[in-house]
């Protein structure tokens, strides 16, 4: 008995070694020439007028540049350390060719400003009359674009 057994399993496996050599055969036989892969290596992506298929379909928002350019070295002196709307018109003095300015500061202050005086860091005072400041702020953008905003000073009046 113990025989036949192991006869049976030597008959399977030279059956399974003969069945695995057949599909090696058939295998070796039904290999495709390289030329014939369905056409495959002859595709050849044109880019004219199409977009690139590896770039994401959405691009992200991105903030633009900040405005206004600072200097960092510029050392900034009197009124300069202040922007205007830091600053209080307190009171105009008037003399016969030209007014001064009084001005308080946010610390409580007091500093003088005549026409061409500059204030914070793109400033200068343009005019002065007898209730009124005109500071000018002149810059110029990442862009090119120069900006000019005018920002008036009214003297306050105590009730």
């Amino acid at each position: 008995m113990r025989a036949i057994v192991q006869h049976r399993y030597i008959f399977t496996a030279v059956l399974m070694l003969v069945g695995f050599l057949c599909v090696q055969a058939q295998a070796n036989e039904q290999v495709l020439p390289e030329t014939s892969l369905r056409g495959y290596h002859a595709f050849d992506y044109k880019f004219e007028d199409r977009p690139d298929p590896f770039l994401p379909f959405f691009k992200e928002k991105t903030k633009p540049p900040p405005e206004r350019i600072i200097n960092p070295k510029q050392v900034l002196t009197g009124l300069q350390k202040f922007e205007p709307r830091q600053l209080k018109l307190v009171a105009v003095l008037a003399f016969q060719d030209k007014n001064i300015a009084m001005l308080e500061d946010i610390t409580g202050k007091g500093h003088l400003a005549e026409q061409d005086t500059l204030i914070g860091r793109h400033g200068v005072v343009t005019s002065i009359e007898k209730d009124k400041l005109l500071v000018t702020e002149t810059y110029k953008t990442p862009r090119n674009r120069e900006i000019v905003n005018k920002i008036p000073l009214y003297m306050h009046q105590e009730d």
